[in-house]
């Protein structure tokens, strides 16, 4: 990018009108840790108690990792070894908490390989790559004395369904552009969470009159909102998994 804005430092490509870096033809837009937009990796932010927020709302899909793990075919014989990818040496103890016999998914793609421990290769790399995130993100939280809620969106549709993604439409309150994709109970659930929003940005807790009670996760007590056609607080289906993604983190 410097090269194509004629510039040979960051700080001379900070001087340049927002309007014109937008055009760039780079198609890279990670976000970087730079010293100066973002000071350090946001995790040791939390660990130094400087984190800013008064209060948190978050969640995940049930399906995070399953549109990512398409090209993979997981069976008995190769489970291991693919969890190895991410666990190394503890692949097998989280083969115990998420078995090999796990379901398959309620939904796939039909180009997706599938394999009889696909079920299972897909619920623990949504551990791993999303679910966790959120998991450590609530700990600190906690860890700070501030409150934190979180869900976790199970609801189908013809549309992005509970995959990656899934729940914005909802929370956007955008069901309407594609309407004919949705049923009565996708407009109620939606109506619901914007709600819930809505109160959380006003007052740093989604309860409002008249809706399913959405209970903070506490020490001890780790329970997420289930967003479906039912809405209710359950335990959070992944905590098996955390637990071994955590002893995989603190043993690196």
């Amino acid at each position: 990018m410097r090269e194509e804005f004629n510039v040979t430092s960051s700080a001379a490509l900070r001087d340049i009108p927002a309007e014109k870096l937008l055009k760039t033809k780079t198609t890279h837009s990670s976000m970087t840790v730079d010293g100066y937009a973002i000071a350090e990796m946001p995790y040791i932010t939390y660990e130094k108690g400087m984190n800013h927020e008064k209060a948190l709302l978050n969640g995940y899909n049930a399906k995070e990792a399953d549109v990512f793990m398409m090209a993979y075919e997981a069976t008995a014989d190769n489970y291991i070894k693919l969890l190895s990818a991410a666990v190394g040496d503890y692949a097998e103890k989280l083969a115990k908490v998420v078995p090999v016999d796990t379901p398959q998914r309620d939904q796939h793609f039909v180009i997706d390989k599938l394999g009889d421990a696909k079920g299972a290769l897909n619920t623990a790399y949504s551990a791993l790559w999303f679910s966790y995130s959120h998991f450590v993100w609530n700990r600190f939280m906690v860890s700070q004395g501030r409150p934190t809620y979180e869900y976790c969106f199970t609801k189908t549709n013809k549309s992005l369904s509970n995959y990656h993604a899934g729940e914005m439409p909802y929370l956007y309150g955008n069901l309407w552009r594609h309407g004919f994709l949705y049923d009565e109970e996708d407009f109620k659930l939606s109506d619901i969470m914007q709600q819930y929003v809505v109160n959380f940005v006003k007052t740093g807790n989604p309860k409002g009159t008249g809706l399913p009670s959405w209970d903070p996760v506490g020490n001890g007590l780790y329970k997420v909102l289930k967003l479906d056609t039912k809405i209710e607080m359950i335990e959070d289906p992944n905590m098996g998994a955390y637990l071994v993604i955590d002893e995989y983190q603190n043993a690196q």
